[in-house]
């Protein structure tokens, strides 16, 4: 049960983060320009450490939880950044090597890759979460 509660925040912490707090300039330009995907990276980790803080506070039932959850989501942010680099940068340049312009909105290919970003995200969580708790 412990490990539900603990996927459940992070799912949510991480939607938030990843999705509601990026801005459209940070989601095209994370790939290409350094300062945007710390930015991205550091509000993931953020907004992933206080809700992770307050679960592995509960699931621990142990102040240390507090430190454990800052950690598990700074950890994660870097983890989500690096994810995130390499994975919008093989797709730019298979769209490149295309000779396509990039016009996301009409590219199945620019949605494949969000699932497969999503689909990485998740899978590292799960195993982190699973060899955190």
């Amino acid at each position: 049960m412990d490990f539900v509660i603990l996927m459940v925040v992070f799912l949510i912490s991480e939607y938030i983060g990843d999705f509601i707090l990026q801005s459209r300039e940070i989601a095209t330009t994370k790939s290409s320009n350094l300062d945007s995907l710390q930015q991205h990276s550091m509000v993931v980790g953020t907004i992933v450490s206080i809700a992770m803080a307050g679960a592995f506070s509960y699931v621990w039932d142990s102040p240390a939880g507090i430190l454990g959850g800052i950690f598990f989501g700074m950890f994660y942010g870097v983890i989500h950044g690096f994810q995130d680099a390499c994975i919008w940068k093989v797709y730019k340049y298979i769209r490149r090597e295309a000779g396509d312009k990039f016009e996301y909105w009409n590219d199945k290919l620019f949605y494949d890759f969000i699932g497969l970003d999503r689909m990485l995200h998740i899978i590292t969580a799960t195993i982190l979460i699973a060899r955190w708790s």
